[in-house]
């Protein structure tokens, strides 16, 4: 990533998807934290809101916490509004950097994506209890309170991962869920969006990524 406009940052999509889908066997296990503290949560959702704009969707995400309302209990990353529905949001960079992650490489065929993202999301997904095997992943399904009584509330949950139940390279769907507060979790992938994509190069509103790239430009000099 490197520094443009005010508040912009030009991302490589090719190198971004090759350092978390794909690491060098030197960079396995490191610096994915550090990426992640940098940018993480704020890629997540900034990529989410391009791909609802790109679907022809205004998405906004509102100012304020995403919360049970209580003093205590599972609060998510975000909440982000489109004309028909209030989303829950909580994102996830698990990547092949986690323990246990798989590698996904660029060139992968077609049927060894497919049978990758429906892997993924076998080992991700608890089909006997209609949840997330994962609890940080599960507290999604958790009804917070949102800032309107009125609006229709869906969990969204972003994974970095390229998943589906069905292994189709499709980043954005819906699962139906048995029991508990809502009857489908909608699900985004940032790697099969990014994959989808032609681009080399976006260039996205990142203003908090963007200033801690400041600072350490600032702190540190490369020689």
């Amino acid at each position: 990533m490197a520094n443009s406009r005010e508040g912009l940052v030009s991302v490589n999509r090719t190198e971004l998807l090759a350092f978390y889908d794909d690491p060098l066997p030197d960079e396995q296990g490191m610096n994915a934290t550090a990426v992640n503290a940098v940018a993480g949560e704020e890629f997540g959702l900034v990529l989410l809101l391009r791909y609802f704009a790109d679907s022809g969707i205004d998405a906004t995400r509102l100012d304020g916490p995403c919360t049970t309302g209580r003093m205590r209990g599972h609060r998510l990353d975000a909440w982000v509004r489109t004309p028909e529905i209030l989303y829950q949001v909580e994102v996830k960079n698990w990547s092949a950097h986690s323990f246990g992650g798989t590698h996904f490489p660029l060139d992968a065929t077609e049927t060894a994506g497919r049978e990758h993202r429906k892997a993924i999301w076998n080992e991700y997904w608890d089909r006997d209890r209609s949840t997330f095997v994962d609890k940080p992943a599960a507290k999604v399904l958790t009804r917070m309170k949102p800032p309107c009584r009125d609006d229709r509330i869906e969990p969204l949950i972003a994974f970095w991962v390229s998943l589906h139940p069905e292994g189709d390279a499709e980043p954005f769907f819906s699962f139906p869920l048995r029991n508990g507060s809502f009857d489908h979790v909608n699900v985004f992938s940032m790697s099969t969006y990014l994959r989808s994509l032609t681009l080399d190069e976006l260039e996205l509103p990142l203003p908090k990524t963007h200033a801690r790239l400041t600072v350490l430009d600032r702190i540190f000099v490369r020689r």
